[in-house]
C-alpha cells in the first residue's frame, strides 16, 4: 500500500541513476585493471589517475553512458505518455459508443467483430464476449423484408464504397434467437493516417414501432381510399401543409359531376378554377 506523502520511483524515473552508476562501475573496473592487470600502482593513485589522456577517456565514457541514459529515459517517458493517452482515449471511446441510443458495432478489416455496444447486444442477442472475433455476417444477419433474401455484408459495402453506406427500407435482422427486427442502418470503413482501411463502424436501430405506424398509415388511407371510391357523391379532399395546399384529391364521382377524371384534375391544378369561371 502506498504511504501519503511518498512518491514511487518507476523503472524510467531511475535510468539515469542506472547510467551514472554504469559510469562509476566502468570508472572502478578500468582501476582495478590498470592495478592487477598493468600492474601501474596503487587503487588510489589508478582511481585518480595523473595522465590527462586516461582521465579524458575515462570521462568520455561516462559521459556516454549517462547520456544514453538521459535520452532512453526520455524516450520511455514519451512512450508511457503515449500509452497512457491511448488507454484513455480508448476508455472515453468505450464509454461513448456505450452509451449511444442506437446500437453501435465495429469490425477489424477483415470483417470480424471487434466491439458491440449494449444496445447492439441486446437487439442482435449475442454478448460482445462471444461475438468478438465471429465474422459480422454471423453476427449481424440480414434479410430484404420483401423478397426475404441475405442481403450484402454492409463491411464489404463500406470497404468497397469507402464512404457511408445505408441498408434499403425493408432491411430485416435476424437476432441470434431467430427473431426478425425491421431496422435502419448505415455503414463507413475506419481508415488509419495513411488511409488504409482498417475496420468498419455499423450503426443500426429497431425502427418496429415506425414500421407499425407507417403501416397503420397506409392502411388508414387505403380505407379511406375506397370509401370515397363506393360514395356516388362528388368528394374532393385537400391535403395543407404550412398553410398551403400541396394535393387535391378528387373522388371517381367526379366525372358524373364535371366531365373530368380525377387525372385531368391532377394534370392542371388550375383547372377547378377555370370551370368556376367557365
Amino acid at each position: 500500500m502506498k504511504r501519503k506523502g511518498t512518491h514511487h520511483i518507476s523503472f524510467t524515473d531511475k535510468m539515469i541513476f542506472i547510467g551514472t552508476g554504469l559510469g562509476a562501475l566502468f570508472w572502478i573496473l578500468e582501476s582495478v585493471i590498470d592495478v592487477h592487470v598493468f600492474r601501474r600502482g596503487s587503487f588510489l593513485s589508478e582511481l585518480f589517475p595523473a595522465d590527462p589522456n586516461e582521465l579524458w577517456m575515462r570521462f568520455l565514457v561516462v559521459s556516454i553512458l549517462i547520456a544514453f541514459a538521459i535520452y532512453a529515459q526520455v524516450l520511455m517517458r514519451q512512450r508511457e505518455r503515449a500509452v497512457r493517452a491511448s488507454g484513455e482515449s480508448e476508455v472515453w471511446l468505450s464509454a461513448t459508443l456505450n452509451s449511444i441510443g442506437d446500437a453501435v458495432t465495429a469490425t477489424d478489416a477483415n470483417g470480424c467483430v471487434t466491439f458491440m455496444n449494449p444496445v447492439a447486444q441486446s437487439l442482435t442477442g449475442w454478448d460482445q464476449e462471444k461475438a468478438v472475433g465471429n465474422p459480422l455476417e454471423d453476427v449481424f444477419c440480414i434479410i430484404s423484408g420483401k423478397t426475404r433474401k441475405a442481403l450484402e455484408n454492409p463491411v464489404t459495402r463500406a470497404v468497397r464504397e469507402g464512404m457511408v453506406v445505408g441498408l434499403a427500407n425493408d432491411t430485416t435482422l435476424i437476432t441470434k434467437e431467430g427473431k426478425e427486427i425491421p431496422i435502419d442502418h448505415s455503414s463507413a470503413s475506419i481508415r488509419n493516417e495513411e488511409g488504409d482501411v482498417i475496420g468498419v463502424i455499423l450503426v443500426f436501430r429497431d425502427v418496429s414501432e415506425r414500421r407499425r405506424a407507417e403501416q397503420a398509415l397506409h392502411q388508414s388511407e387505403e380505407r379511406y381510399r375506397r370509401i370515397t371510391e363506393a360514395v356516388t357523391d362528388y368528394i374532393f379532399t385537400v391535403r395543407i401543409e404550412d398553410g398551403h395546399p400541396v394535393e387535391t384529391v378528387h373522388s371517381p364521382a367526379c366525372v358524373a359531376v364535371t366531365g373530368y377524371t380525377p387525372e385531368d384534375f391532377a394534370a392542371d391544378p388550375h383547372l377547378s378554377l377555370r370551370m368556376v369561371h367557365e
